[in-house]
């Protein structure tokens, strides 16, 4: 069990429900099991962490100037770098290969386009140590990427990192015992003043 026990798919609210539908017929949040993920239902807990979180991913779904082969491939590396299972083992673009995520882990960019190699040592690197990114590290990008790509690249690496790194936190695929069982009491539900659970 993950550290947070996710929703219940028949407890969602219908909120969260319609967000996570949305999200899973348009392939966000498809993981390949055929059911809505336990890492957003883990967002349910709290409807609005789910709707930001929903917006944003709304947004940024084969959006912009980015391609959708590039954005899979950096959303996987990010998955990897963070030891996030369940998002690197689901392949949400036909363009992507098993044989891509396994040169991915390998950190073999030879077999992709100049563009791909650029972006992925650019996740890997911002994944392991950020503050080891240098002007060379961008440059790297500007040989490769126009500048409004550069900044949509590493604005979507940062929510890919930090999406990743939050479920790993939550431990979204575990076998450890929650620490938060699901109470549907709980759910939106506030601490007050004196410390105590608002169910």
């Amino acid at each position: 069990m993950p550290r947070v026990q996710p929703v219940p798919v028949d407890q969602l609210n219908p909120r969260a429900r319609a967000m996570l539908q949305e999200g899973f017929d348009n392939g966000a949040y498809n993981d390949n099991s055929g059911q809505l993920p336990p890492s957003m239902r883990t967002l349910a807990w709290s409807t609005h962490a789910l709707e930001v979180a929903h917006a944003g991913a709304m947004a940024g779904w084969r959006g912009g100037l980015l391609d959708a082969r590039l954005c899979e491939l950096i959303r996987i590396r990010s998955a990897q770098v963070n030891g996030c299972s369940n998002c690197a083992a689901a392949i949400k673009e036909d363009g992507v290969s098993g044989d891509d995520v396994a040169c991915m882990i390998d950190t073999d960019y030879s077999a992709f386009t100049a563009r791909e190699a650029a972006a992925l040592r650019y996740v890997t690197k911002f994944g392991t140590d950020h503050h080891s990114i240098e002007d060379s590290d961008i440059q790297a990008l500007l040989a490769r990427f126009s500048p409004a790509e550069m900044v949509e690249l590493v604005h979507y690496v940062a929510r890919m990192l930090g999406s990743h790194r939050m479920f790993s936190v939550f431990k979204v695929i575990s076998d450890c015992d929650p620490l938060v069982k699901f109470d549907p009491s709980l759910v939106d539900a506030p601490m007050t003043a004196e410390g105590e659970l608002a169910a």
